[in-house]
C-alpha cells in the first residue's frame, strides 16, 4: 500500500510524513492517534499508518502532537478525515505553517487551509464550467 494520512482535528492540516517536510512544517510529522478503545499512539509519522513504528487504526482519531495538546487532550472524538495529499503530496509552501503556540493560532491556521482549499474548488469549476458572468 501506499503513502496515505489523516487531517488533523485541530488545524486540518494533513499529518506529514518526515520525508515531506521541511524546517517550517517539521512539527506536522508529530502526532497523535487516539483508536475508538482509548488507545493512544505518540510519534512521528512514517507516511504509512505508523507513529514511532506502531500502526493505529484507519478510524482513529488524529492531531498533530501541537494541535492536540493546545486543544487540551481531548479523547476519541470519531474517524479522522483521510488527506487528499497523503501527507506527502503536495504543493512546496501548502504546509509552511509555523507551529502554534495558543489556540488562536491554531483556528487561524486551520481557517487559512479552508480559504486555501476554498479558492482552489472555484479556481477549478471556473475552469471545467467556464467563468459564470
Amino acid at each position: 500500500m501506499g503513502f496515505f494520512s489523516y487531517n488533523c482535528k485541530g488545524c486540518g492540516h494533513s499529518l506529514l510524513s518526515g520525508y515531506a517536510t521541511n524546517a517550517i512544517n517539521r512539527w506536522m510529522t508529530d502526532g497523535v492517534a487516539i483508536q475508538r478503545d482509548g488507545a493512544l499512539f505518540y510519534g512521528g509519522y512514517d507516511g504509512y499508518g505508523r507513529l514511532d513504528g506502531e500502526e493505529f487504526a484507519d478510524d482513529s482519531t488524529v492531531w498533530h502532537d501541537a494541535c492536540w495538546n493546545l486543544s487540551g487532550r481531548p479523547l476519541y472524538d470519531g474517524a479522522s478525515e483521510c488527506s487528499d495529499d497523503q501527507g506527502y503530496f503536495f504543493d512546496a509552501g501548502a504546509h509552511d505553517e509555523d507551529e502554534p503556540t495558543t489556540v488562536e493560532e491554531m483556528h487561524a491556521i486551520k481557517l487559512r487551509l479552508t480559504v486555501a482549499h476554498e479558492l482552489r474548488r472555484r479556481s477549478y469549476t471556473s475552469k471545467t464550467q467556464g467563468d459564470p458572468k
